[in-house]
Parts: C-alpha cells; structure tokens; sequence
C-alpha cells in the first residue's frame, strides 16, 4: 500500500507514486500520480479524448503486463502506453516509484517521468476525494 510504501522509505505519502492501468474505450493507458489522490476517471476519458475509462483489473494487469497491482511502475512497458501525469505530482522534486514489486522503489522528478512516457500533464485526480 502507499502508506507501506512510504513507511518503509520515510517519505510522506504523497511522494509515493501511483502507477495506475487504466482502459480507456478498452484500450490501457497509464496514470502517474501522488499517492495520496484518487484517479477521476471521466478526467482521463477526456484527458485522452476517450468517452469511458475504467481502473483495469489486477487480473487484466499481471496477464497483459507482468506486474501486481502495488508494484506497477512507471516505466519500462514493452508496448507504447499513452500516459497522463497529474498536474499536482508536479510540486514534488522528487517522486517514489514501484520498480516493478512492492518492495522495490526509485526515485525520479516529475519532469523526468514526463519525458520518459511522453506523457500529458493534466489534472485527473478526484477533486472530492469522497466521491
């Protein structure tokens, strides 16, 4: 969990990267951010000029990608992601990502994960976390 992870690494929470599989008109994308925002997902369907979007299963992302839900990271996919970085991981200079396991983590700026994806910087976290 993010909590874990930033435990572990004596970070606070929100410097703990959230690497999220999402399907957007059936399709996977991949969504960076803090670990402490929820993903709206209608904001990723119109981030990626979707009409739906929809977390994907643990199942669908282990099969297809070869990672657990937990350790996902941002990078190093074999097949081309469109990827979205929320606007708010950009306050952070440094970031804690899964390197593919729970229990493996490296550090990177932002910018440098936008560069690596090639990604969109917008705004898709959940504006009321409640919701």
């Amino acid at each position: 969990t993010v909590s874990d992870a930033a435990r572990t690494l004596s970070v606070p929470e929100a410097e703990i990267l959230k690497s999220l599989i999402l399907l957007v008109d059936g399709a996977p994308a991949l969504v960076l951010m803090s670990g402490i925002n929820k993903v709206d997902s209608r904001a990723v369907a119109r981030a990626l000029g979707g009409r739906r979007s929809k977390m994907a299963s643990p199942d669908f992302v282990l099969e297809r990608f070869g990672f657990q839900v937990g350790g996902v990271p941002p990078v190093g996919y074999s097949e081309s992601l469109p990827a979205l970085l929320d606007d708010e991981l950009f306050q952070y200079e440094t970031v804690w990502a899964a390197a593919g396991t729970d229990r493996a983590f490296f550090p990177i700026s932002p910018g440098r994960l936008l560069e690596i994806t090639r990604g969109i910087r917008s705004e898709v976290k959940k504006l009321d976390p409640t919701a």
